[in-house]
């Protein structure tokens, strides 16, 4: 075996131990053996004590499971770049969505690669995480409130547009919706409909 297989072998191992972190071979890849895609214990274990190198097939479905190119996963195994960015966030805008990707793509896989982050990128994460979780909350409880607004709104246009003066009960629901005194909102549909009929 040449040197340069020896020190793939070496780097793909760190690589494994990297992505399985605290957590026992047996486990990790019983778990994961979804996202894992047919890698089994014992093609790990190989990688893991340098006894074998990826197959062209393994290659695939290793490149698959941590969410990069097989052009990055040959860098890294060659030595042109490091594990850490071999497994840094790609920048949002350099991201090609691949939908089949992201629907395939468990909160279990999502973990292993967190796990696999330096501390700052785990960080960035995070960050990026909540501000999105953050938007899209904000989206829907703008969203809820447009459509609560609407839906009063258009209760006291009923009450006030009706052809027939409305009943005292309908009058109080519309008071309690708005936080107003029913007196208050009885005047002015007195007012209204006064006026109404004088036309």
């Amino acid at each position: 075996m040449s040197s340069g297989d020896n020190e793939r072998r070496q780097r793909l191992s760190v690589l494994c131990k990297r992505l399985r972190g605290n957590e026992s071979l047996r486990s990790f890849t019983k778990k994961r053996s979804h996202e894992l895609k047919g890698i089994s214990h014992a093609s790990w274990s190989s990688w893991e004590s340098e006894r074998a190198g990826l197959s062209t097939d393994s290659l695939d479905r290793l490149a698959s499971f941590i969410g990069c190119s097989h052009q990055s996963l040959f860098a890294y195994l060659d030595g042109s770049i490091t594990i850490d960015e071999l497994l840094q966030p790609t920048s949002t805008s350099d991201i090609k969505v691949n939908k089949d990707s992201l629907s395939a793509l468990s909160p279990d896989a999502a973990a292993v690669w967190m796990k696999s982050l330096s501390l700052k990128d785990k960080l960035l994460v995070a960050s990026q995480g909540f501000q999105l979780f953050q938007d899209q909350l904000d989206e829907l409880v703008e969203q809820k409130a447009k459509e609560l607004i609407e839906e009063e709104a258009q209760l006291l246009i009923d009450l006030l547009s009706g052809d027939d003066y409305p009943c005292k009960a309908e009058i109080t629901r519309v008071a309690d919706k708005f936080n107003l005194k029913t007196e208050d909102l009885i005047k002015l549909c007195s007012r209204i409909y006064s006026k109404s009929k004088e036309y």
